[in-house]
């Protein structure tokens, strides 16, 4: 019981073409992978019967509009369209921009403008996978790839009927339903750990701090991915540490309180069981905060996972560790945060849930009270992660994603054609039966400015090769984010028409430290 796995793991670099050409044919055969695919079917078919009675053409001037429209905080410095990828598929080829709000007075730089590298780096990566010929050429289409924290497309409050849907990392699957479509995160990025500014990643710096801060930061998913398998598979889970394990960043009221109850003395664990818990940390923990590789957290037999902002990025590490999963908060009043891996996971199956601070110690107490119980949902939920989050099966959904939403509107005329429509035929809005918001008719009611052009060359820049696009998102993600960056006419502005002094500061802040110059407008006018 406790011997250690010596088979190779799935998803190691030795993994060759025709090995992976057969877990594509598998695929449809394994349990998890069923679960994830079948999910992304019912969601594209929600979507094709949503749009059943509109037109077929992918209106994306009045998506981008509502997205300004129905906005969740309606405060400055929202990033609803700033660092948003448009993700371009045409005869073949991705290509891509990442939009930029001109009256967004925090600047591009202020939303999480990493992330939007770390969407380009998997996205090259499927090109790659494409032109070697390991995965069919996806048809043509443009998306709209959301990276921020919060999904965009509120079902209850908001008709999306005939509009495109937005690919997201999240959605709320109580409370506030969802209808975005589901992409992996930027913690999925091949290479590199992607997440806060262009500036900040201790990559980019060389003092001590920043090294010790890197240690502690997860690498690119396939070396993460392998890390933590390996240690997950390393030991037994009646061989591991008897400790209940938790570090993380203070983005929900649950963190601490579950935190001090553990550290006051408040939850009594059972005998021989001790707490590995520290205060939740401001941003990202800090070796000296006591935050560890996630690999690491794997010696523990129990590790508690805890709600934050939106999704939880940690989730998919305790996945693997084939340790005891201990979901905190889980009642249903705070808002659960779906990611795309998740259907076909499930409480006492997979994990064990806590509902409060109150039923922690006997849901812990019940858990290791039955080793052979416990050791089963360990290794179910290992085995799970082991399926659906193989840096492969990453990437085969992907092609799935963006294969089925192409399915939902018909392409030719918006690529093939040019600019499709004018101000006027636009503020008519036949696409959908929903009358134009005041905000946006606001999008519409300049008269003048160009359409944003999805057949031509000036929107959108080609994706590079990842041996290409890998060390310069490393070294110098700043400067292969402006060569991508479009700043967006005024009318998709989330504060009006006019860019304000604040507002024209931050993106010329933006621009000096970026390689100085004009920025590139997405359309001709501007």
């Amino acid at each position: 019981a406790g011997a250690a796995h010596n088979n190779p793991l799935p998803g190691d670099s030795n993994d060759s073409h025709s090995q992976w050409s057969m877990r594509r044919r598998l695929a449809a055969q394994d349990g998890p992978r069923s679960a994830v695919l079948d999910s992304l079917h019912r969601d594209l078919e929600g979507w094709r019967l949503l749009g059943a009675n509109s037109s077929r053409f992918p209106d994306m001037e009045s998506t981008l509009c509502r997205i300004v429209a129905n906005r969740p905080d309606r405060g400055k410095g929202n990033p609803t369209l700033s660092n948003t990828v448009l993700l371009r598929s045409l005869n073949g080829g991705l290509s891509a921009a990442v939009l930029i709000d001109p009256a967004d007075s925090a600047g591009p730089a202020g939303h999480w403008p990493a992330r939007a590298v770390a969407m380009l780096l998997q996205l090259s990566v499927l090109q790659e996978a494409i032109n070697v010929g390991t995965l069919d050429p996806l048809p043509d289409f443009v998306a709209l790839l959301n990276p921020h924290d919060m999904p965009r497309q509120a079902s209850r409050t908001t008709n999306w009927a005939g509009l495109l849907p937005i690919l997201s990392s999240s959605r709320r699957r109580r409370i506030l339903k969802h209808r975005d479509l589901l992409m992996p995160d930027y913690s999925f990025s091949p290479s590199a750990y992607l997440t806060s500014g262009l500036w900040q990643s201790g990559r980019n710096r060389t003092d001590n701090a920043s090294r010790r801060w890197e240690a502690a930061v997860p690498r690119g998913w396939p070396d993460e991915f392998r890390a933590i398998l390996r240690a997950g598979r390393s030991a037994a889970w009646r061989e591991k540490e008897r400790t209940l394990f938790w570090r993380g960043a203070r983005t929900h009221n649950m963190r601490g309180k579950y935190a001090h109850a553990l550290l006051s003395g408040q939850v009594h664990l059972p005998a021989g069981i001790k707490a590995d818990i520290q205060p939740p940390c401001v941003g990202h923990c800090s070796a000296e905060q006591g935050a560890v590789p996630p690999s690491s957290w794997c010696r523990h037999q129990l590790l508690l996972s805890l709600p934050g902002v939106s999704f939880a990025v940690g989730f998919k590490y305790l996945l693997l560790c084939g340790s005891l999963i201990v979901r905190g908060a889980a009642n249903g009043t705070v808002p659960e945060f779906e990611q795309w891996f998740h259907p076909g996971l499930r409480a006492q199956e997979h994990f064990v849930d806590s509902s409060s601070i109150g039923d922690l110690e006997a849901v812990v107490s019940e858990a290791v009270s039955d080793s052979t119980r416990a050791d089963a949902i360990a290794t179910n939920a290992r085995e799970f992660g082991e399926s659906v989050l193989n840096p492969t099966f990453v990437l085969l959904y992907w092609h799935a994603l963006l294969s089925g939403y192409a399915t939902l509107f018909d392409w030719r005329q918006a690529l093939h054609s040019g600019p499709w429509l004018d101000a006027t035929e636009a503020c008519r809005r036949r696409s959908t039966p929903q009358p134009l918001h005041r905000a946006e008719e606001l999008c519409f009611s300049c008269g003048g400015g160009s359409p944003l052009d999805l057949s031509g060359e000036t929107l959108f820049s080609p994706l590079p090769p990842p041996a290409e696009l890998r060390p310069l998102a490393a070294s110098q993600p700043a400067a292969w984010h402006r060569h991508y960056a479009r700043v967006l006419p005024r009318r998709f502005s989330v504060e009006g028409r006019e860019a304000d002094r604040e507002s024209r500061a931050a993106l010329g802040r933006y621009l000096r430290r970026t390689g100085g110059g004009e920025a590139r407008l997405a359309t001709p006018a501007g």
